[in-house]
């Protein structure tokens, strides 16, 4: 089974929403979970060769929104998780490692422009929206990691973990 390690960002604004990119159509599942037809997830992607985590995510944040380091600030890594799935009929294990990132300007959901998906991203990254931990509390649409629902809150309160959490990152309930 192939590994994948993953960075993924948790960015937020000045409102203390949380940036998410939106896909539909995307051949993937979970077992014990099922298909995963959309969902809304954070920035972020698979760590290549000879990379540092810093140097992954700001790569994938400019790849998947355009954002560099005149837009945010990557601080601490603050999550852990992983999870298996089925993506484009390949098992995989995936290995997520999350870093805190905070907005230096204003950038409306709108303005966010990918600079470097591939042709199959393409087709299935549909859009971005800033969302509040109340937004996401309240809301019946896949939000990747579920347990998003539950951190968030406590990352805008300051409790900002000294070392990372160890999350549930499958595509169930996300209790941790």
């Amino acid at each position: 089974m192939r590994v994948r390690k993953s960075v993924r960002l948790l960015i937020l604004n000045d409102k203390n929403e949380t940036l998410l990119s939106r896909y539909e159509g995307l051949d993937i599942y979970e077992p014990g979970f099922g298909r995963l037809d959309s969902h809304w997830e954070t920035i972020g992607g698979g760590i290549d060769e000879g990379e540092t985590l810093l140097e992954a995510a700001m790569r994938e944040a400019y790849e998947e929104s355009g954002l560099t380091t005149d837009d945010i600030n990557v601080g601490p890594i603050i999550w852990q998780g992983q999870n298996e799935v089925v993506y484009n009929g390949k098992h995989r294990t995936a290995h997520h490692t999350y870093m805190l990132a905070h907005m230096k300007r204003e950038i409306a959901a709108d303005d966010i422009i990918p600079q470097g998906l591939t042709e199959e991203e393409l087709g299935f990254m549909v859009g971005f929206k800033w969302w509040s931990a109340d937004e996401l509390k309240i809301t019946t649409e896949n939000i990747i990691p579920p347990a998003l629902r539950v951190e968030l809150p406590k990352i805008i309160k300051g409790d900002i973990p000294t070392s990372p959490l160890t999350l549930d990152t499958a595509f169930g309930d996300g209790s941790i």
